[in-house]
């Protein structure tokens, strides 16, 4: 009989705590979790002195690898095998849908009249055409397609330097390619996305 009560009083005692893990288990390596701002910053490894090597937008799925204190080592894309470090407050198994979209094809509308802009005053003052075009990549990345003058100007980065404080930080992209006319890279501007969230 004492055996019975005590089996008994074993089996409420695991269905009690079958009850309670769900609440206090928040994720184990496998999870998928979802980004949950509008930009965050993949780092290297698991602190904010690690250089950043991607960027998430809201709503991307990752899957958990480990934690480090407040650090999840994740894989952003399984096809490229892509790994890195997300600050924990920002991840979540919480699904939430991208947003950013309509407010990045504004930005970039904001940003291409500015450069439009700035490039008719600057072959005013220069007399050459500096750049070519611009193009929207996606994901708040921009690419310049810059002239051969440009790419020969000694002072060129003076030229992009006034281009940036023309734009200035509401619509500053991600990041920004500067390619020639035969689409080979030979600068790249990138910004840290920064918050009050440490990313």
């Amino acid at each position: 009989m004492a055996n019975s009560k005590k089996n008994a009083m074993f089996i409420i005692f695991l269905g009690f705590v079958s009850l309670m893990v769900p609440y206090v288990a928040l994720s184990i390596p496998g999870d998928i979790l979802y980004v949950q701002v509008d930009v965050a910053n993949m780092r290297q490894g698991g602190s904010l002195k690690h250089p950043v090597i991607n960027w998430l937008k809201k709503g991307h799925m990752v899957t958990e690898i480990q934690r480090k204190g407040e650090w999840v080592e994740v894989i952003a894309d399984w096809e490229k095998m892509q790994t890195g470090w997300i600050h924990s407050s920002i991840v979540s198994n919480k699904f939430v849908g991208n947003e950013s979209d309509e407010n990045n094809n504004y930005k970039f509308t904001e940003f291409k009249k500015i450069f439009k802009d700035f490039n008719a005053s600057s072959k005013l003052y220069s007399g050459r055409k500096l750049f070519v075009d611009v193009n929207d990549l996606g994901d708040g990345i921009i690419e310049i397609v810059a002239t051969n003058f440009w790419l020969n100007e000694k002072t060129n980065m003076t030229y992009i330097h006034s281009l940036l404080n023309e734009i200035g930080e509401d619509s500053f992209p991600i990041a920004i390619h500067i390619v020639d006319q035969n689409g080979k890279r030979h600068m790249s501007i990138i910004r840290e996305v920064k918050g009050e969230i440490p990313n």
